[in-house]
C-alpha cells in the first residue's frame, strides 16, 4: 500500500509539474493538446522509424557482404571445375594418345614378326622390311603449327613473316545461325578458327628391330623429321651401348630383359637441347641498341648483329 500511495503520489507531482510548465509558457488548449500529441506520438513514432532504418540498413550490409562472399565462393568454385575440367581433359587425351601409340607398337612387333618369317632367306628380304617400316611412318602423323618462313623488317627491329597464312572467314558472327540467337539476354561468344597454317609430320621418325644382343637389324629414319640441329642416325648400330643411342641418353635396352610378351616400355622424354646466345627480340637493331654492356656475350651479340643481312638471317636459323 505505501509503495502505490509513492507511485500515485510521483505521477500527480509530474502531472502538476508539466501542467505548471504549460501554465508558464502561457499556451491555449489547443497548442497543449498539439504538443501533448506530438510528444506522445509523433516522437516516438520518429524515434522508431529511425532505428528501423538503422536495422534496415545493417540487415541491408549484412546481405549484401553474404551475397558478395556467396558469389566469390561460387565463382571460385566454377573457375577450379573449369580448371579441374581442362588439365583431366588434356590429361585424358595424352593418355588417349600414348594407349594408341602402345597399340601401334603392339601390331608393328607383330608385323615385322610375320615378315621376318615370310621373307627369312630372301635377297629381297631387307628391301621389303623397310618399305613395309617407311609406309607405317608416313601412314601415322600429326599435325603441327607451320612456323612459315621469316625475314628481317626494313628497319631491322624486328621479324615479319613473307608468306603469312591470312584467314578470309568471318570474326564476329557464326555460320549456324542458332548460335547467335539470344536467349535470356545472353548469346554464344563466336570463337573464328585458328589463324596458323598446318604441316603433317610423322609421329614415328624412327623404327627399328633389334635382336637380342642389341644390333640393329632394320631400321627407317625418315627424311620428314622435325630433328633438323640433331639429326638421326641412319645407320644401323649396337644399342646395347649408350653411346651409340640418339644424344647418347637412351636406355631402353637395360629393360627389355624385364619385358613379357606384350608388354610396352616406354622411357623417360628424351631431347637435345637447342641452345643460343641470343635474347628477346633478336634483330640487329634491338642487339645494337637495346643489348647492355653487362651482358656475358656482349661482344659476341655486337659481332652478329653487325653481320650482312644474308649472313645474320642464316645465322639466326641455328
Amino acid at each position: 500500500m505505501d509503495g502505490d500511495k509513492c507511485m500515485a503520489r510521483n505521477a500527480y507531482s509530474n502531472s502538476k509539474g508539466l501542467g505548471r510548465l504549460l501554465n508558464r509558457i502561457n499556451l491555449k488548449l489547443r497548442p497543449k493538446l498539439i504538443l501533448i500529441f506530438l510528444v506522445a506520438k509523433v516522437i516516438p513514432i520518429i524515434l522508431l522509424t529511425m532505428i528501423a532504418l538503422s536495422q534496415i540498413t545493417s540487415l541491408g550490409l549484412m546481405l549484401r557482404d553474404i551475397a558478395v562472399n556467396d558469389s566469390t565462393r561460387a565463382l571460385n568454385d566454377i573457375s577450379r571445375e573449369n580448371i579441374e575440367r581442362m588439365t583431366t581433359d588434356m590429361a585424358s587425351a595424352v593418355a588417349d594418345f600414348l594407349y594408341q601409340r602402345d597399340a601401334d607398337i603392339k601390331v608393328l612387333s607383330g608385323m615385322l614378326s610375320s615378315l621376318l618369317s615370310v621373307t627369312d632367306g630372301s635377297t629381297d628380304g631387307p628391301e621389303f622390311v623397310e618399305d613395309m617400316l617407311r609406309i607405317f611412318s608416313e601412314s601415322k602423323t600429326g599435325r603441327m603449327i607451320n612456323p612459315g618462313e621469316w625475314t628481317l623488317a626494313e628497319d631491322g627491329m624486328s621479324w615479319v613473316e613473307i608468306d603469312p597464312h591470312v584467314y578470309n572467314g568471318p570474326f564476329d558472327v557464326s555460320a549456324n545461325r542458332e548460335n547467335n540467337d539470344i536467349l535470356f539476354d545472353s548469346a554464344f561468344n563466336y570463337r573464328p578458327p585458328d589463324f596458323f597454317a598446318y604441316v603433317d609430320v610423322p609421329l614415328y621418325d624412327e623404327i627399328t628391330f633389334i635382336d637380342l644382343d642389341g644390333n640393329e637389324i632394320y631400321k627407317f629414319v625418315t627424311d620428314n623429321t622435325t630433328k633438323i640441329n640433331y639429326p638421326l642416325n641412319p645407320a644401323m648400330v649396337n644399342v646395347s651401348d649408350r653411346m651409340n643411342t640418339y644424344v647418347r641418353a637412351e636406355r631402353y635396352f637395360e629393360e627389355l630383359v624385364n619385358l613379357r610378351p606384350d608388354d610396352v616400355y616406354v622411357s623417360d622424354v628424351i631431347g637435345a637441347y637447342v641452345g643460343t646466345n641470343y635474347v628477346g627480340m633478336y634483330a640487329p637493331g634491338v642487339l645494337l641498341n637495346d643489348i647492355p654492356a653487362t651482358h656475358p656475350n656482349y661482344d659476341l651479340l655486337q659481332e652478329i648483329a653487325r653481320l650482312p643481312t644474308d649472313e645474320f638471317i642464316e645465322a639466326a636459323k641455328t
